[in-house]
């Protein structure tokens, strides 16, 4: 469990440089105060341990969230 994790205003960081805002709906740049102020996680993994959109989409859908930036 990640503290502080607000689903719907979240950044998720992946280690080839893509950041993902939920808040948004989209891809932000490592500028994005938000970002820089730590509301991020590591971007989530498949079940082969590659962070993919489908891992990501996974965890959204958890939360009761959807993402057309992600498909």
């Amino acid at each position: 469990m990640i503290p502080n994790l607000i689903p719907s205003d979240w950044y998720w960081a992946a280690k080839d440089g893509r950041i993902y805002s939920s808040r948004r709906d989209a891809f932000v740049y490592y500028a994005d105060p938000a970002f820089e102020a730590g509301n991020s996680s590591p971007w989530p993994t498949d079940a082969t341990g590659k962070q993919t959109n489908a891992a990501l989409l996974a965890v959204l859908q958890f939360y009761g969230l959807t993402s057309k930036a992600l498909k």
